[in-house]
């Protein structure tokens, strides 16, 4: 799942206008800026390192991080674990913490059984196994991330503010 800097997206609004939606026509999860808890024990982190010059700046720290959602035949899985299309990095997320699935109808949101930190979605409790229809602007919160759903339409807009 490709990671898009919100201030990039935001200079792409601005040149490109109305037009945005057109090169943009998916929906999209913002992973908003926040808590992060890194999980104990992760020997990545001892690795990190600062990138080298000549490469993209990394995005700021309160600049969100943008996730173009596919219409694709299989579930977007989102959790701690690597293999799944989302991979959140944080202590407060299951390995497999949920669901998304594009339907006729729009998307859907699954709770999964093995998710044993909160999920909220706008503040009220999913429980595990359920499937709860997502609606443009929705606010999701997966332990202690926030991310909020948006129509091409609603990114447009929220860009433009």
């Amino acid at each position: 799942m490709k990671a898009i800097g919100f201030g990039q997206l935001a200079k792409q609004r601005l040149l490109l206008g109305e037009r945005f939606v057109v090169r943009y026509p998916n929906y999209w999860l913002v992973w908003e800026p926040g808590t992060f808890v890194v999980p104990r024990g992760n020997a990545s982190a001892s690795d990190t390192v600062l990138p080298k010059a000549g490469r993209p700046a990394a995005p700021a720290a309160a600049d969100p991080l943008c996730f173009v959602l596919e219409v694709t035949p299989h579930p977007v899985r989102i959790g701690r674990a690597e293999g799944n299309e989302l991979v959140l990095s944080d202590e407060t997320i299951s390995r497999h913490h949920c669901e998304l699935t594009h339907a006729t109808d729009g998307w859907s949101l699954t709770c999964l059984d093995d998710a044993h930190s909160t999920l909220t979605l706008q503040g009220k409790p999913v429980a595990p196994g359920a499937t709860v229809a997502l609606a443009g602007g929705a606010k999701l919160q997966l332990g202690s991330i926030n991310l909020t759903f948006l129509s091409p339409w609603g990114m447009a807009s929220r860009l433009s503010t």
